[in-house]
């Protein structure tokens, strides 16, 4: 995987971290003036485009508070902070990519060896561990990066696009034009620590509802009494069921009715009509195709 695509993944991940709330200021501190002055003081010293000086300084602007400086300081920062040419622009690009890779990616190790008594069989599960499994250790990482700034040096530099903007321009945009962009999408909100662990709370619930959402396959029985699969065999409801579904075709002797018996157990989970004794317990034997469930732990 080249480097360019390994940052489009990184930033993808990155993302989905992110909120889609928009928490821009409704009361914007810097005025039309101060950015006025601030991109004319800043088209005398770099060779960037007028039209991403504007829309960097615009955004930067959307973002400062009175907390994070004056109106004098805003255009200082902008003056000391704005890339003086391409290649500058560049080097700043990958500077930030290398260390963003490192904080995210040692993030993502942690966040998969706390979340694996949720994940992966033969853990003891113990209360403590829905705990852990939503902790985030980034849960301070967007408040962090507009108090040290490095989100305003991200914005000044590489500004938002909408998606309109990228359906329009993209197909013109070489690959590191597109890195620059995605980089741009990274602090399209400014959302405080506290509402992003609230997030992180839910989202972390959510994810623990799923692994707990598993179907028993050996106590699931076709119309004519057929049982196809092992009685240990436990399948999570979504990607468990769905590869299932797919090594069925390679099974010339019961693959159809194996896949027939998954189609039933898939519109029972979307319909919700699935019996709640037959979710991640063993103790019922369940007919997809009637929905009829009936004790007999065997």
């Amino acid at each position: 995987m080249s480097r360019m695509k390994n940052f489009t993944l990184l930033f993808s991940m990155m993302l989905l971290m992110n909120t889609f709330i928009n928490a821009t200021p409704s009361n914007k501190y810097i005025d039309e003036s101060v950015v006025n002055k601030t991109t004319q003081d800043l088209s005398k010293q770099t060779n960037i485009s007028a039209a991403l000086i504007i829309r960097g300084v615009q955004q930067t602007a959307d973002f400062w508070t009175t907390a994070d400086g004056t109106k004098d300081e805003f255009n200082e920062f902008c003056i000391q902070n704005f890339c003086k040419s391409k290649d500058e622009k560049e080097k700043l690009f990958y500077r930030i990519c290398d260390n963003f890779e490192s904080i995210f990616g040692h993030n993502n190790r942690v966040t998969i060896d706390l979340l694996l008594p949720l994940h992966v069989t033969g853990y003891e599960k113990m209360p403590v561990d829905e705990i852990f499994g939503a902790y985030n250790g980034l849960s301070h990482f967007n408040d962090d990066m507009f108090e040290n700034k490095i989100a305003f040096i991200i914005i000044l530099n590489f500004p938002s696009f909408t998606l309109e903007e990228k359906n329009k321009n993209g197909s013109g945009w070489s690959e590191l034009e597109w890195g620059y962009v995605r980089l741009g999408d990274v602090f399209a909100s400014r959302v405080p620590a506290r509402q992003q662990q609230v997030i992180n709370n839910a989202l972390s619930a959510a994810d623990n509802y799923i692994s707990n959402y598993n179907i028993y396959m050996g106590k699931v029985w076709s119309d004519q009494n057929e049982v196809f699969w092992p009685a240990d065999l436990k399948l999570i409801s979504h990607w468990g069921l769905r590869d299932e579904l797919k090594a069925c075709y390679s099974d010339n002797k019961n693959g159809l009715k194996k896949q027939t018996i998954i189609y039933n157990i898939m519109k029972r989970i979307v319909d919700q009509s699935i019996p709640e004794d037959v979710v991640n317990n063993d103790e019922y034997i369940w007919y997809p195709s009637t929905n009829q469930v009936f004790y007999n732990n065997i």
